[in-house]
């Protein structure tokens, strides 16, 4: 067998299937997700700009007195296998409106932190959204907090880009300042800006029909399930990528070699083309 040719088609093979040199892989782990106590939350009305909010921020809510909903917050952190890293948090609002409801939006911040292929540690946010034509009386919603990246991380790098407050209490001087602040889609255009964010991927929202106004007050329950096995693209490093090119190599080489050799013996076995052999050696005369 030719083995320049072998290695020059397991070469061909590998590089044209495109599988020689990866330039990303994926990484699997559960991160560290942990609520920072900042949250917001935005009631809506029947009519448009009838709104009512709270946050855990006090200046904010002293700017928004006139519509302030005075809320009762819980957080419960579960860890479900005791492992030591947050399966859950619920986060749990009962707010006191006296009036029709018919939206709702809340934005939580947490801290965040990958610890295997990448280290990052940053803020993040989960924002949820539901609005009805119908009044309620409350909203339950579970889904996942998904990480979200818009290019690779390089592998064994360490990330700390993002770990300045999302959500800024400051000190405003009036309703309009805090409004222009606080305006939900300015704060999300500017955090989706970012390369690596979370997004909350809700399963399911469960509206609860009622009326506010006659005393039941209006309930956010929200389930945020951390994912056990988030996906993390990076790029790997050159003695990973050679590695995975030397196998991937490899792997062709011994197919071809095994069906050349194969291929080699059956055509003489066989005697599939037409040969003449020839000796080398002359006949010697002995002499007595």
């Amino acid at each position: 067998v030719n083995f320049l040719g072998v290695i020059a088609v397991a070469l061909v093979t590998t590089y044209v299937t495109g599988s020689m040199w990866v330039k990303t892989r994926l990484s699997y782990e559960q991160p560290d997700v942990v609520f920072d106590s900042k949250l917001l939350l935005i009631l809506e009305g029947e009519t448009a700009g009838k709104v009512w909010f709270w946050s855990t921020m006090p200046n904010l809510n002293r700017a928004f007195e006139s519509s302030f909903a005075s809320t009762d917050l819980s957080v419960q952190q579960e860890d479900y296998n005791f492992d030591g890293k947050v399966d859950a948090v619920r986060v749990k609002l009962e707010s006191n409106v006296g009036e029709k409801v018919h939206g709702v939006k809340v934005l939580a911040q947490f801290d965040y932190k990958l610890r295997q292929r990448v280290h990052l540690n940053m803020k993040s946010l989960a924002y949820v959204s539901h609005s009805a034509g119908t009044p309620g009386s409350g909203l339950a919603t579970d889904g996942v907090l998904a990480l979200k990246q818009q290019e690779p991380l390089r592998d064994e790098s360490t990330r700390k880009e993002y770990l300045s407050d999302l959500l800024e209490d400051g000190e405003p001087s009036g309703v309009l300042q805090a409004s222009e602040r606080l305006r939900v889609s300015k704060i999300l255009e500017s955090y989706f800006d970012r390369n690596e964010t979370t997004v909350f991927e809700s399963s399911y929202a469960a509206w609860q029909a009622g009326d506010a106004s006659h005393g039941l007050g209006f309930t956010t329950d929200i389930l945020v399930r951390v994912p056990s096995h988030q996906e993390v693209l990076y790029k790997p490093t050159t003695i990973e990528i050679l590695k995975f090119g030397w196998i991937q190599f490899l792997a062709s080489f011994v197919v071809f070699f095994y069906l050349l050799s194969w291929w080699e013996w059956y055509v003489f076995h066989y005697r599939i083309l037409d040969t003449r052999m020839r000796s080398e050696l002359k006949s010697k005369l002995k002499t007595f």
